[in-house]
């Protein structure tokens, strides 16, 4: 029975042909053979593997695989006998393939010689079954990130197979922005919005305007006074932002509000020393002009207009009045003063020149007394007089008539020595 077995062997492996395919390839050599399970399911991964398990009847069994083949072989067993046969998936790839087993036969009998094979019933194959194979892929690890992601731009990240070692590098998106905001409330000038900016990478943008609030003006106050001439100035004030504006507002002064600007000018005099105050009857007139202002100011804010022309008046007066009290300007009567003769007095004719030299001395009592305080401002018109009558006799001075006897001898006695006779009436005298 061995050697029957032996030879069998021998003679199936001769029989088979070894063929590459791209499915595996299930044969048996029993013409009455079955295939069971007629299908399989196996997974092939990277280098985890599954098998697959086939039942067929009594002969030789073998699988060509993908990218290698392996013989599996019977080694006993009748025509009914079924054995099982294990295949190995590794490096199979995936897809479903048909399962085929041997269509013909051969029989054996036993001669004093050997075994012969005296029956031979055909060849071939036909299909049985199918396996389908399929891909487990890699077990691949958490991976690690080689590039971070940014924002807005893509990062990546390597997964190592736990199996193989194979690696694979994969996109990782952008993050994208996290921005954090605040709102900026609009000024009296600059519009307001809403700011934005990422905590990661720094960008910012805006959105979100409101209109700029404008100032709010107040009142305003009296920034620069009128004048008889000139328009008085309004600083206006925003509530907001504390910044001004000057607007040229307010008239020149007309009224009662001109006699106020004089006194106003009046006070500052007094307060900068520029009065006569030694002058008799100056504390009375102040006091009256004192009393007299402060009404009108008085009047200028809330009375009536019939109020106001009597205050007017009245202010006016008090004005004049005090002005009186003002330290008197004497530059023209020292201009007058200055004028002095070209010749000696002797030239001019008495009468002439004692009238100069009275207004003279007058000019010179006039202005000892003013820069004493003897003189002020009341005594403006006497100064005036005195300018006008002293400058009107100085350019009335006049130069008496020559004597021109003693030269008329003399010229005669000339006349004589020389023997040339001359007439006075033919000389041109000057002096």
């Amino acid at each position: 029975m061995k050697r029957f077995k032996k030879a069998l062997s021998l003679l199936i492996v001769t029989m088979m042909v070894v063929t590459m395919f791209t499915i595996s390839n299930v044969t048996t050599v029993a013409a009455n053979a079955t295939l069971s399970p007629t299908s399989a399911t196996v997974y092939c991964d990277c280098k985890a593997r599954s098998q697959a398990t086939f039942y067929s009847g009594f002969a030789n069994t073998q699988i060509n695989q993908l990218n290698n083949w392996s013989r599996l072989r019977l080694t006993a067993g009748d025509t009914n006998e079924y054995e099982s046969h294990t295949y190995d998936c590794y490096g199979w790839t995936e897809g479903v393939y048909t399962v085929q087993i041997a269509a013909g036969g051969q029989n054996w009998y036993s001669t004093p010689y050997g075994w012969l094979t005296l029956d031979n019933w055909g060849d071939g194959w036909r299909d049985a079954g199918t396996l389908t194979v399929l891909s487990g892929g890699h077990t691949w690890n958490e991976g690690t990130v080689t590039t971070a992601p940014t924002c807005t731009e893509s990062g990546s990240e390597l997964f190592t197979c736990t199996s193989c070692g194979v690696t694979k590098t994969e996109s990782i998106d952008p993050v994208g922005h996290s921005y954090s905001s605040s709102v900026i409330a609009p000024t009296c000038t600059a519009q307001g919005y809403t700011s934005y900016r990422c905590t990661v990478c720094g960008d910012v943008y805006s959105d979100t305007y409101t209109s700029a609030l404008g100032h709010d003006w107040d009142e305003g106050y009296v920034y620069v006074e009128p004048t008889l001439d000139t328009m008085g100035t309004t600083r206006y004030t925003c509530t907001r932002c504390d910044v001004t504006m000057d607007v040229v507002d307010i008239p020149v002064l007309s009224g009662l509000d001109i006699q106020i600007f004089l006194a106003n000018e009046m006070i500052e005099k007094y307060m900068n020393g520029e009065f006569v105050t030694t002058r008799p009857g100056f504390d009375s007139a102040w006091a009256r002009f004192t009393d007299v202002y402060y009404n009108a100011v008085t009047v200028a804010e809330d009375g009536t207009p019939e109020e106001k022309d009597t205050a007017e008046q009245a202010l006016a007066a008090e004005i004049a009045s005090i002005t009186k009290y003002l330290p008197i300007d004497v530059t023209e009567l020292e201009a007058a003063v200055a004028l002095t003769p070209q010749k000696a007095e002797s030239f001019y004719t008495p009468e002439s020149y004692s009238l100069w030299s009275t207004y003279r001395i007058q000019a010179y009592m006039f202005l000892s007394k003013a820069s004493s305080g003897e003189k002020s401002l009341a005594d403006e018109t006497e100064m005036n007089d005195l300018v006008r009558d002293l400058t009107a006799a100085y350019n009335n001075l006049t130069l008496k008539d020559a004597d021109y006897s003693a030269v008329d001898e003399l010229l005669a006695e000339y006349a004589a020595l020389n023997r040339n006779s001359y007439s006075p009436e033919d000389l041109e005298y000057t002096d």
